[in-house]
């Protein structure tokens, strides 16, 4: 038996990877379900985060980069804090 199995144990829902070293010895690792669908969580969470910031900054008219209020300075000149053009 060698490759990815899943199944449910004492520990809850898990993924097995078997291997074989020489025969007959076998090693399992085991993964719980919960820890890549955490990482994922965190990450679509950062990332989410992320684009309410520049939604919320383009719509209050600053500067993606730094914030700084681009109100009345002309659209395609740069924000005078970063230095960074404005589209």
């Amino acid at each position: 038996m060698q490759g990815w199995t899943r199944g449910e144990t004492s520990g809850g829902w898990q993924w097995k990877w078997y291997f074989q070293f020489s025969p007959p010895e076998y090693c399992v690792c085991v993964i719980p379900l919960w820890a890549p669908a955490a990482v994922l969580a965190a990450l679509a969470a950062s990332l989410w985060q992320f684009d309410r910031l520049a939604l919320r900054r383009s719509r209050e008219r600053l500067c993606l980069h730094c914030g700084y209020d681009l109100r009345g300075i002309e659209s395609g000149s740069k924000c005078p804090e970063c230095g960074m053009v404005r589209a």
